[in-house]
């Protein structure tokens, strides 16, 4: 190989892994919170696409806690959707975990990847749902989380440096 290809192999390397933004405390205090939400909403799926029927008849039968009687309805009305809404809810918090990834390691996509797994993940149940499956408090965590995200990537770019 030439030393010029092997300069652009060099190139191309670095730029699948340069990063856009720097990653410190900033931005990592509150990604665990968005991991976290995403996998209770991964367990949440899985519980939809496999368990569904289990979940359903524990809901019904009498091991199911008195004390939580006035949420049965609302259980039971949530494992009403079809299979694709499980399979929609855990491929986007497949992709929120991902970008929460992106953002760990300090890649600006991963901040534009989350913006769009959040707004699909409160629109999806109210396409599924309708206004029964709008929450109000999904809303304003999501908004307060990207606007968050995005502040730090606007405050926190890394410098590029031309020594050429």
């Amino acid at each position: 190989m030439k030393v010029q290809e092997i300069k652009e192999l060099k190139d191309i390397n670095l730029k699948k892994t340069e990063k856009d933004m720097r990653s410190s405390w900033g931005i990592r205090i509150l990604l665990p919170l968005s991991f976290a939400n995403a996998l209770f909403l991964l367990v949440f799926s899985f519980s939809g696409l496999f368990l569904k029927s289990y979940a359903i008849d524990f809901i019904n039968s009498t091991h199911f806690p008195e004390v939580m009687y006035f949420w049965k309805e609302n259980l039971l009305y949530f494992f009403t959707p079809s299979l694709f809404y499980y399979l929609f809810i855990f491929l986007l918090s497949m992709l929120s975990i991902y970008s929460c990834a992106l953002m760990w390691y300090g890649h600006k996509s991963g901040v534009l990847l989350y913006a769009v797994s959040k707004v699909a993940l409160i629109l999806v149940p109210v396409l599924f749902m309708g206004i029964r499956g709008l929450n109000y408090g999904d809303i304003m965590l999501a908004v307060f989380f990207i606007a968050y995200y995005y502040i730090y990537m606007i405050k926190h770019p890394i410098k590029e440096i031309n020594n050429e």
